[in-house]
């Protein structure tokens, strides 16, 4: 997710449609909605919204989310600036936080995060629930996890696939291959990589492997994700919870079992 820090993201929904505007002082839009009921709020207690005040949140999920159920305004905020903006007016209703994200003192939080895709539904419902958009929240969670579902089984019943992870990001990739059924295999050195042969070679930003440098080393080319040119920058942190993860799950499984 890139965020500029210090400045604030404003998504206002209108009629169905996030509408993007910088917030520097200006007016703050008319809140949708009002609080709901208290809802778990993923640290073992309850959370419920205030009655009025902006959604601050870190994740660009979350901004996804709260479109769709139409709630505005939203804040999206780089998390180190989430003390200043406390500072000024108008005060949080909720704040949807990522994991690690330091929980603000005398904000109702709700924490972003799921370990599971097929449980992203779920998470989207108790956000509309916690801001009085139960009926659309519960709506936006269904068909949000029916998508995620048919995408698990569309992957399910492929050939298993070795993939090669490689990155800063590795341990998170490598869920992420393991979700759609590849059997994911660590960068260990050239031996290594010849004898798994992993048919799909996947590295997270940052990563200094690019595809031309692979297919310039002549022991690389006996690889067959180097010899077919299988290989993507993946950054697993555009697959946290949304509605839109179905669509993302979707184009990495076609990466991973191309139909052609």
């Amino acid at each position: 997710m890139r965020v500029v820090p210090r400045r604030v993201i404003t998504v206002v929904a209108v009629v169905g449609v996030a509408v993007a505007t910088i917030a520097c002082g200006s007016r703050v839009e008319r809140v949708t909605g009002g609080s709901g009921i208290a809802v778990a709020d993923g640290e073992g207690g309850l959370v419920r919204a205030a009655p009025s005040g902006p959604v601050l949140t870190t994740e660009a999920g979350a901004v996804e989310a709260l479109a769709m159920l139409g709630v505005g305004p939203v804040e999206l905020i780089d998390a180190p600036a989430i003390a200043e903006r406390l500072r000024k007016a108008p005060a949080p209703r909720l704040a949807v936080l990522g994991p690690g994200v330091e929980r603000p003192d005398g904000v109702p939080v709700l924490r972003w995060a799921t370990r599971e895709p097929a449980a992203t539904g779920s998470l989207i419902a108790r956000l509309g629930l916690a801001l009085g958009r139960g009926a659309e929240g519960v709506r936006v969670g269904r068909a949000t996890d029916a998508a995620i579902a048919d995408v698990l089984r569309r992957a399910a019943a492929e050939p298993p696939v070795r993939v090669l992870v490689e990155g800063p990001a590795v341990g998170e990739l490598a869920v992420l291959v393991q979700v759609l059924g590849g059997r994911p295999v660590v960068y260990a050195g050239i031996a290594a990589t010849i004898r798994d042969d992993p048919e799909v070679w996947l590295v997270t930003p940052g990563a200094t492997t690019t595809l031309a440098r692979l297919r310039a080393t002549v022991e690389f080319r006996r690889v067959t994700a180097v010899n077919r040119r299988r290989f993507a920058v993946i950054d697993p942190t555009l697959y946290g919870p949304s509605p839109r993860l179905a669509d993302r799950l979707t184009d990495l499984d076609d990466i991973l079992h191309p139909t052609s």
